[in-house]
């Protein structure tokens, strides 16, 4: 809180750049991302949890607001950038969502739990040479409909920065948007 006060923030926002030493930056070759969570909030079972476009959703007192713990799945999908805007299928009851693997082989998550469940069910895993930015998708009974749009991330430029998340985005103009398909019941991917 203080740091935040002082400009001094040792974190990475989607628009706030870090602001981390040399030194820092040798030991911690990509800044911490800030856990802001406060796009949007789903019921998981008892719990409220907040989301944002980051690795972290929190469980809050819905009274209080008070941050209660982190949210820990227990499957082995691993450490995702899930969205904020995961909406509940109300009819299946699950919710379903979009994380991003970013690595030396980037991917896109598309997944479902239970609310009650910290336990993800893989639907599909998209591989990308260039990873897009993906801020939501539709959903319908059947099918999640993904936009791979030209406005993708560059993670390496992240390495040994104080760069935002919107400042390593790069929009490749010329680049076509992508329509991607899922069937939520096989996990056949059609591109258009």
């Amino acid at each position: 809180e203080k740091a935040a006060r002082e400009g001094d923030v040792p974190y990475s926002a989607f628009g706030t750049r870090a602001k981390r030493s040399a030194l820092r930056r040798a030991f911690e070759p990509v800044a911490r991302i800030a856990d802001n969570n406060t796009v949007h909030t789903l019921p998981f079972g008892d719990e409220r949890v907040a989301l944002t476009e980051a690795p972290h959703q929190w469980a809050y007192d819905p009274d209080t607001l008070a941050v209660v713990r982190r949210v820990a799945y227990t499957d082995r999908l691993g450490e995702l950038a899930m969205l904020a805007h995961a909406p509940l299928d109300f009819e299946r009851r699950v919710i379903v969502n979009v994380g991003s693997r970013i690595g030396m082989k980037h991917a896109v998550d598309v997944y479902e739990h239970a609310p009650a469940s910290r336990e993800r069910r893989a639907i599909a895993t998209i591989a990308f040479d260039r990873l897009p930015y993906v801020h939501s998708f539709g959903l319908t009974p059947s099918h999640a409909v993904l936009f791979a749009h030209p406005v993708e991330w560059n993670p390496r430029a992240l390495l040994f920065s104080n760069d935002s998340l919107l400042d390593v985005m790069t929009d490749r103009a010329d680049a076509p948007t992508r329509i991607l398909v899922i069937d939520r019941a096989t996990g056949a991917v059609r591109a258009h």
